[in-house]
């Protein structure tokens, strides 16, 4: 009886403080709920039919009144919405059901009184509870970040190059009956106009990537950067590149030559661990190279010679796919591919000068050949590059807000979400936008970079937590 007393003089006071002019004009008027209908002032509580009982409490006089329930499931006690005393018994019931869900914790707070915006609150009670986030943590979601110049700047083709590796696939040897062998394909994806190549590789060391680097540079020219994943077999050629073009440094005496053979040299640069959504140029052409070669050839072992042969086919196909939507002109049939691109020009040229002003007539061969370079780099600039101004849509989300100090669950595939590890942000990387996709959490293994889709923000109340700090270092 104590208990319910101290708590029905709580809700008086906080009644009194937040519905003070309500609680004079029912008085005035001799609990007449339809006078807060005609107030002069916006009132939260004039959609309502409320009175004052004997105790001075504001109640909710609904449709329930003759049923046999207790009388304060009759006759709730209203509640403001954002009062921190609404909070707190929100917060005690949800404990009291043993962390139940939005539904069912509204239906249990309304037994007895009724919340203003109560289903706001029950949301933003379990959405706040750290049990229940740990079980069911959300993802951190980001606006999706301009295209780097690289995507959208004419450049010679593979000269920016992403790189990822799929596989393994069975191959049998071409004579006899020897054991099948694993190879994988690694796929080449140029930035600007989403050419392919793809190259077998025997195995995942450091020697066949930097092996298949070379095929690569030999088929289509010089390289100047490649984006990747953080793989072991990447990070590896990366380092023995990096090794080679030291020697060069330190053994070679001229510098002219030197400085040819740097600029022959190749930049790895690594998308940051655990995100593959960064890379989604090449992960894009990874599937929809499976899903061509497994249509054609399957995935039972074949030979070595139908397998490089498949491979060689779904190159072609995927050179051969639309960058720009067929026009509505039922006599204009031609379309803008890669390859477009990978035939008719020197490997090392761009589309120098700029001859598509002079007439035709004029020009030799040589700068007929050359107009028709540039005549598809201007058809690329219209027509593809307008293409990619839209988002979709689960990229428009508002950001997360992600600072030093930070509290956040680390995700891990191989086990529960309650069992995640906790971590603490350290540092923030943000891009040009201020929008903040990658940061360095440390955890009990160390510090780890990583990206912000594979963590999930503590809702841990800021004010709350500085408030926290602050008597703790008073009572110090």
């Amino acid at each position: 009886m104590e208990y319910d007393n101290t708590l029905k003089s709580l809700v008086r006071v906080v009644q009194a403080t937040s519905f003070q002019q309500e609680l004079h004009l029912l008085s005035e008027n001799k609990n007449t709920p339809q006078v807060l209908r005609t107030a002069k002032f916006k009132s939260p509580l004039k959609d309502l039919d409320v009175w004052v009982d004997d105790f001075d409490l504001l109640r909710l006089n609904g449709r329930l009144a003759h049923s046999r329930g207790s009388f304060d499931s009759r006759f709730p006690m209203i509640l403001p919405a954002d009062h921190h005393l609404s909070k707190l018994i929100a917060n005690s019931v949800h404990h009291q059901t043993l962390h139940s869900g939005p539904t069912q914790l509204l239906a249990t707070i309304r037994q007895r009184f009724w919340p203003l915006r109560g289903r706001d609150l029950a949301r933003r009670t379990v959405h706040h509870c750290m049990t229940c986030f740990r079980f069911r943590p959300p993802a951190s979601n980001q606006f999706m970040a301009p295209l780097p110049t690289n995507r959208v700047t004419v450049a010679k083709v593979f000269e920016t190059t992403g790189l990822d590796y799929c596989g393994p696939f069975f191959v049998r040897p071409l004579a006899g009956r020897g054991a099948s062998v694993k190879v994988w394909v690694a796929v080449y994806v140029c930035f600007v106009v989403k050419a392919v190549v793809l190259d077998i590789v025997a195995g995942l060391s450091t020697e066949s990537c930097v092996n298949s680097l070379r095929r690569f540079v030999s088929r289509v020219g010089r390289v100047r950067t490649i984006h990747c994943d953080n793989s072991t077999t990447f990070v590896g050629a990366f380092r023995e590149i990096k090794e080679m073009r030291q020697v060069l440094v330190d053994q070679l005496s001229n510098t002219a030559w030197t400085t040819e053979c740097l600029e022959r040299g190749i930049e790895f640069q690594f998308i940051p661990p655990r995100a593959p959504h960064f890379g989604g140029l090449w992960e894009a052409a990874v599937e929809a190279f499976k899903r061509l070669f497994l249509k054609t050839i399957g995935a039972a072992p074949h030979h070595y010679d139908d397998k490089r042969t498949a491979v060689a086919q779904a190159e072609c196909i995927m050179n051969s796919r639309p960058l720009t939507p067929l026009s509505n002109d039922p006599q204009d049939i031609s379309v803008l591919t890669p390859g477009h691109f990978l035939l008719g020009e020197s490997i090392y040229c761009l589309p120098e000068p700029d001859l598509s002003e002079v007439p035709t007539n004029r020009l030799n061969h040589f700068q007929a050949t050359q107009r028709s370079v540039t005549d598809l780099w201007k058809r690329w600039s219209k027509e593809y590059i307008g293409l990619l101004h839209q988002r979709p849509a689960k990229w428009r989300k508002t950001p997360t807000e992600f600072r030093v100090g930070t509290m956040v669950l680390v995700k891990k595939d191989d086990v529960p979400s309650k069992q995640w590890p906790l971590g603490r942000v350290v540092a923030v990387y943000p891009g040009s936008d201020n929008i903040v996709r990658v940061v360095d959490v440390r955890t009990q293994l160390g510090v780890r970079r990583r990206s912000t889709s594979e963590l999930c923000v503590l809702p841990i109340d800021v004010n709350q937590e500085s408030s926290n700090q602050c008597s703790n270092t008073s009572s110090s």
